[in-house]
Parts: C-alpha cells; sequence; structure tokens
C-alpha cells in the first residue's frame, strides 16, 4: 500500500507489481482470503469522489464500493468473517461484506486506531488512547493499557511474538505484550529517525519494514528474536539485559534484577496505564556485570509499565500493585 496504489510481491519482496488503487487517498488495507479490502481517505474536504471501503474478490483487477462512502477510512480489521472499519464517526463493524454496518458503542469505539495485527486467536489495536485486545473477531474488546509513554506507531505477529515500532526502536513481546524487550540489529538504528519508518509486516519468515524516503528493507526474523548478545550489536552493542521483577504482584516492595554488558548509568522510570511517570530511581554509574536493586514505594492498586535505562538502551516490563 502506498500513495501510488496498491502493489503485490509473490517473491518475498523482490519484484512488485501493482494491481489498482492508483489516483485515489488509499489509508487502509486488509486481507481475508481471497477478499482484498481498502480503505479511502478524502484528498481535501472539497473533494467530490467517494472515499470508503472497497472490495475485491480478483486480487486488486476491479474494486466494489461496499459502504461508509461518506467516511474517511483510517484502519481496517478483517478477522473471522468480520470487518471493522475506523472512520470520523467511529468504529464499524459489518459481518456480511457491508450490505450492514453497525457502529460499535463502547470504550473502544472512542479511539482513533491506528493498527491492527492478529495472532492466533487474538487481534490487538494500537489506538491514541492505549492497546486494545480482542479474542471474539472484534465484536468486544478490552483495553491492555498504554504499553508504555511512547507513540506506538505499527505493530506485527508471527506465531507468538508480536512487534511493535515506537520512537524508542523496535520491540518484541513473547506473551501478548505483557513484556516487551528491544529487537537485535534494530533497523530504525540504520536510520537513525524514527519517523522513517512508518509501517512493518511479516512474509513467511520474513520481517519487512516500510519508510518514508529509504524504501522498503528485510530481515530474517531468526536474526531479530535471537538472544541479545553482543555479536548481534557489533556497532551499537546493547547494554542492557532485562529479568522480569519479582515478586509480581507485590505489596510495596520488589526487585528487579538486570545485566549490564558494560559500565553505564541506570535510571529506572515507572508509568501508571494513563502513561503518567508517577516514580524513577537512578542507580549511579554501574559496573558491567549482574545488578540486584529493589524498588519501594506505596503505588495505588493497579498495573504500572516500567523501563529500565542504561545509557542509551532500555528495556521495559509490566507489573502489578495489590493492596
Amino acid at each position: 500500500m502506498t500513495d501510488s496504489g496498491v502493489y503485490f510481491s509473490s517473491d518475498t519482496g523482490v519484484d512488485w507489481l501493482n494491481i489498482g488503487m492508483t489516483n485515489v487517498y488509499l489509508n487502509a488495507f486488509a486481507v481475508s482470503g481471497a477478499y482484498l479490502y481498502a480503505g479511502l481517505e478524502f484528498f481535501s474536504p472539497y473533494d467530490t469522489n467517494a472515499a470508503g471501503v472497497y472490495l475485491s474478490t480478483n486480487n486488486g483487477e476491479d474494486w466494489t464500493a461496499i459502504g461508509l462512502l461518506k467516511d474517511n477510512i483510517y484502519s481496517l480489521c478483517a478477522a473471522g468473517g468480520n470487518l471493522l472499519a475506523v472512520t470520523d464517526s467511529g468504529i464499524f463493524i459489518t459481518t456480511n461484506n457491508g450490505i450492514t454496518w453497525n457502529a460499535m458503542n463502547d470504550d473502544f469505539s472512542a479511539q482513533y486506531v491506528h493498527s491492527f495485527v492478529q495472532s492466533g486467536a487474538n487481534i490487538f489495536a494500537l489506538s491514541t488512547g492505549g492497546a486494545f485486545l480482542s479474542n471474539d473477531n472484534g465484536t468486544s474488546w478490552k483495553s491492555l493499557g498504554i504499553l508504555w509513554n511512547s507513540d506506538v506507531t505499527s505493530l506485527a505477529s508471527f506465531g507468538s511474538y508480536l512487534f511493535v515500532v515506537t520512537e524508542f526502536g523496535l520491540f518484541l513481546s513473547s506473551d501478548n505484550g505483557l513484556n516487551w524487550y528491544e529487537a537485535c540489529g534494530n533497523v530504525i538504528d540504520t536510520f537513525n529517525d524514527y519517523d522513517a519508518v512508518c509501517n512493518i509486516a511479516i512474509a513467511d519468515t520474513n520481517l519487512f519494514i516500510g519508510t518514508r524516503g529509504y524504501g522498503v528493507w528485510r530481515r530474517s526474523i531468526s536474526d531479530v528474536i535471537q538472544p541479545v548478545n553482543l555479536q548481534h550489536f557489533s556497532a551499537t552493542p546493547a547494554q542492557i539485559q532485562l529479568g522480569q521483577n519479582y515478586p509480581n504482584p507485590f505489596d510495596a516492595t520488589t526487585t528487579f534484577e538486570y545485566f549490564l554488558l558494560q559500565a553505564a548509568p541506570v535510571l529506572l522510570l515507572i508509568y501508571n496505564e494513563l502513561g503518567s511517570e508517577v516514580a524513577s530511581s537512578f542507580f549511579g554509574i554501574q559496573a558491567a556485570g549482574m545488578h540486584t536493586v529493589t524498588f519501594q514505594d506505596y503505588l495505588p492498586k493497579g498495573n504500572y509499565f516500567y523501563w529500565l535505562l542504561a545509557g542509551s538502551s532500555r528495556q521495559m516490563g509490566k507489573m502489578t500493585v495489590f493492596r
């Protein structure tokens, strides 16, 4: 999906063929079996061409409007026979390929969702209000809270792994978003420009990254998800490996263990589910090796996200406070 139409590759990105949707403002795309869905946006408030949702059943040769033609479409998600569309007027769902559309009326419907991804029976949605999860083909959603205090722009899945692009780089999770770790060989470091990366996708065993002005990049997923060690960071080594805090959940005191590959200043930041910083601890410059630190604070009951920063490296996890 580009600003010059939809392109298709059958050889893992070596060659690309334009399959339509040219001269329109294409804003969203989804695939379900042999069905291709495209979401359009008006070029301007004075545009007389229709926006809305379109369907192709012949690999993009022909496209048919299937609804919401007066709305800008920002995101699409196809799952289990359902299709969700994020529009100016809210979030709508159809179970019959656009014959009828129903507005969703819950906390999720008030969000601006910019990315969907399916992982097994789960669908994840990223929005300006945080992360949401559905396990019933998008019919209902529950909030997972904001992943962390940063803008998350895109996500993709591979088996049990989730990948997200943030202002801090490319991160992965193997437990449905409970904990996140910096991916090896972070491609964002290649550009030194977070805004350059606009989308990520999975095909076969490769991770593809679409950029603004730098083209499409590909890397083997096995390279990205290997355990962090020096050989994968020969240019700019990651400085920290962080484990889950324990105990978790906890009342007032919990412990963090981490390994520094080289000496670095270490800072712990705690955020609530609204993305607000609620606590911090600076441990000074610490030597390379294994470290154990204790965090004590009488935080209100709830879920929290913690960042441990060591120099230019950072890792994140989730913890729960009970009373």
